[in-house]
């Protein structure tokens, strides 16, 4: 008798995220993205009472390239840091000096 293969693909993991985690890094009002949501535009599910989107869904519904608004977010968060260090260095040199006096 020959022996038989079978293929089987492995599924694909989808990663998720909350409607706030989308209005944290996108310029888009809540309600707007629930319109999206309520028009079938943007693919969710229910958990619960929470409503999670497929990861990178919105950004394909607004014709934003994934990688490009990474990077843009990347490096704005960069830019904060480094904002952050510098307001940090100028109060210790501020208390440095006060402290000197």
């Amino acid at each position: 008798m020959p022996e038989r293969h079978t293929t089987v693909e492995a599924p694909v993991k989808q990663r998720w995220e909350s409607i706030n985690d989308v209005l944290e890094r996108l310029p888009i009002s809540k309600t707007h993205l629930y319109r999206l949501i309520r028009n079938g535009d943007i693919p969710a599910t229910k958990l619960g009472r929470k409503i999670l989107l497929q990861e990178g869904a919105i950004e394909k519904v607004m014709g934003i390239p994934i990688t490009s608004l990474a990077n843009d977010l990347a490096i704005a968060e960069l830019d904060k840091r480094l904002s952050d260090i510098e307001n940090s260095i100028t109060e210790i040199s501020k208390m440095l000096a006060e402290k000197e006096r």
